[in-house]
């Protein structure tokens, strides 16, 4: 497998839209046509790049049309599935957007993400390869880059972060000029107990807390006096947090837990993922807009903890509205 550097320097780096980053849950490069798939696994090398652009629909507006993230890509095949949780799968097929899209999956072996400060625009970065006219296929498909604009990811602060399915990362900070890079990791594997619950059915909504000091956790010392969350809905909650828990050492100072959820509430669950979906949807939406809270990319916030009950119940009230 070619390190991250190699991949650079050979030319093996592909710009990609993406929805968001968040390979922690979506551990993979999809397509809709198997045919993109083939056409891409015959162009790329073991540990190709693909750079990351938030399209217009990203949740966090920071990341419209910005470069937002890296995958290193293995040629591992097969479906979506097999490369995300279980949770991200159902709420990906009860999304109009993304129902049954993106089902022919590469598989991803290492992320990293860019300070949101720094986010280039796609144009800045790629301003030799992207032109609106083949924004369509970059979205689809990916189009390869220059050398001379894949050498500017050395240049930017990078945090490794995990991927789905593939070994915890044991230092998540940001490094300047590329250098969380380096070391090169062992090819992919998987460690993940990989939990599926049913697609459709009752959901209850739940937030997670992870333990230990999100300041320290995230090398931020803006985050000190906040709580680190993740808003979601599973059918069973407790399960959901054993199975995220399931890629950290045992022993770590930093695992997830259900700070609060409506079965711990003794409520009943929603009756379908549509109900719960709105219901996740309005936590996230309360944290960034009512409760001053901050997104970190893909479904992780910081959020000052005396609103977290607040923040429940604004998704309790929307999937008790929800009617579609």
């Amino acid at each position: 497998m070619l390190s991250p550097k190699e991949a650079i320097e050979s030319g093996q780096v592909w710009l990609r839209y993406f929805d968001g980053f968040g390979p922690e849950d979506w551990g993979f490069i999809g397509f809709t046509e198997e045919k993109d798939r083939s056409s891409i696994l015959n162009a790329i090398d073991e540990g190709a790049l693909f750079v990351i652009v938030g399209t217009t629909e990203a949740a966090d507006p920071r990341e419209h049309r910005r470069i937002i993230g890296i995958l290193q890509i293995s040629k591992t095949i097969g479906k979506a599935q097999q490369f995300m949780s279980p949770d991200r799968f159902e709420k990906k097929q009860v999304t109009s957007r993304e129902k049954d899209k993106w089902m022919f999956a590469l598989a991803a072996h290492r992320a990293w993400r860019l300070k949101p400060e720094q986010y280039p625009t796609v144009e800045e970065f790629a301003n030799e390869t992207w032109t609106t006219g083949r924004a369509r296929r970059i979205g689809a498909v990916g189009m390869k880059l220059t050398v001379k604009e894949a050498e500017k990811l050395k240049t930017f602060d990078l945090k490794e972060v995990p991927v789905f399915g593939q070994p915890p990362v044991d230092e998540q900070v940001f490094k300047p000029n590329g250098d969380a890079f380096s070391p090169s990791r062992p090819g992919p594997v998987s460690l993940s107990s990989f939990w599926v619950e049913p697609a459709e059915g009752p959901k209850h909504l739940y937030l997670l807390k992870m333990t230990g000091k999100p300041a320290t956790f995230l090398n931020d010392k803006s985050a000190y006096g906040k709580i680190l969350i993740k808003p979601g809905f599973s059918y069973d909650p407790d399960r959901r947090c054993a199975s995220l828990n399931s890629s950290f050492p045992s022993t770590s100072a930093f695992l997830w837990t259900v700070h609060t959820s409506t079965s711990r509430r003794k409520m009943q669950p929603f009756a379908t993922s549509g109900h719960a979906l709105a219901g996740e949807k309005a936590m996230q939406e309360a944290i960034q807009s009512r409760f001053g809270g901050r997104s970190l990319g893909g479904e992780f916030f910081l959020l000052d903890p005396k609103h977290i009950d607040a923040v429940l119940q604004a998704g309790i009230d929307a999937a008790e509205a929800h009617t579609a």
